[in-house]
């Protein structure tokens, strides 16, 4: 019998909770029975480069997804790399698609529009939170827009900073009992979110690791409803690690300045030459389109002054 393939992205969970893993009925059941191996995140050690990496299989020069949002200096808020049109290479989904094997996916990163057959992408408009349909409609396929996603809706905890795990573990669920798909990807950010809040090892973080347990249980008890949890390949992954920090630098601040970046007396930026873009802990540094060598240089020799002087 052919094998389907379900994983499940838990945004987030590092390596050193595998002993914490290992007391949880869902994850010990699958850790026993299977493998597990560490992997170091593609550089920006972020959600979407990595996610879209994870069904790429290419770093971001490959794909060209440099960041969980896109570089708009000055603006605020920032669109994010929502769009599967954003991604510049053919992704698993398009792959298996071309196989005929029918594709499911729920709140997985840079899908927004994507050609799966049941999809729900990650996505929200952070200046309007009344009514999630209509952000969802456009950039959500046909099979899973309007009758799937109104049916487990109540699960959806739409508002700043949404909570979409339950929602995005029961169309997975639903997907994976009914057999409407053969590879399913679904993503969950509750450890993430615990970890923002409250740090790497905190209680919060251990709760949420409780609550992907019981979701990841939800989803072994569709497969065995549905007869096909023998013939499904799981995998649990995640997109990168945590650590504790203590202090943040502003470098934009540093590039004001050093006169690259113009702002007016309001403090927006009327223009720049040369802008860091968060990237985690790291930062991207571009140029201005069109920028030369002799601004190039410039650029290299404030950054120097920045490792001579950390404190700077």
């Amino acid at each position: 019998m052919p094998h389907n393939l379900l994983v499940l992205s838990v945004d987030g969970m590092c390596l050193t909770d595998l002993p914490f893993l290992r007391t949880l009925p869902a994850f010990r059941r699958l850790l026993e029975a299977g493998s597990f191996a560490s992997a170091r995140s593609v550089l920006s050690a972020l959600t979407y480069p990595n996610h879209v990496s994870l069904i790429t299989g290419r770093t971001i020069s490959g794909h060209g997804v440099y960041g969980n949002t896109k570089l708009e200096p000055g603006r605020a808020p920032t669109d994010w790399f929502w769009y599967a049109e954003d991604l510049g290479c053919p992704t698993l989904f398009d792959l298996a698609k071309a196989q005929g094997l029918r594709t499911a996916s729920f709140f997985w990163p840079g899908t927004a529009g994507a050609d799966i057959d049941v999809l729900v992408p990650v996505i929200w408009d952070p200046e309007d939170w009344s009514d999630p349909r209509p952000v969802f409609e456009p950039v959500s396929s046909a099979e899973a827009f309007p009758a799937l996603f109104d049916k487990h809706r109540d699960a959806l905890n739409w508002g700043p900073g949404p909570d979409y795990d339950r929602f995005a573990i029961e169309l997975a669920a639903e997907v994976l009992a009914e057999r409407s798909a053969e590879v399913v990807f679904s993503h969950v950010l509750a450890v993430d979110k615990a970890r923002h809040r409250s740090g790497v090892g905190s209680q919060e973080t251990r709760e949420a690791l409780v609550s992907v347990d019981a979701g990841l249980q939800v989803l072994l008890e569709a497969l065995e409803q549905a007869g096909t949890l023998e013939s499904t390949n799981i995998v649990l992954t995640s997109d990168h690690g945590h650590t504790d920090v203590v202090q943040a630098v502003a470098p934009n601040v540093l590039l004001a300045e050093a006169g690259l970046i113009r702002v007016n007396a309001d403090g927006a930026v009327t223009s720049w030459d040369a802008w860091v873009h968060p990237a985690g802990l790291t930062g991207q540094v571009h140029l201005r389109p069109g920028a030369g060598e002799k601004l190039r240089a410039q650029v290299l020799g404030v950054l120097a002054e920045w490792v001579l002087d950390p404190a700077v």
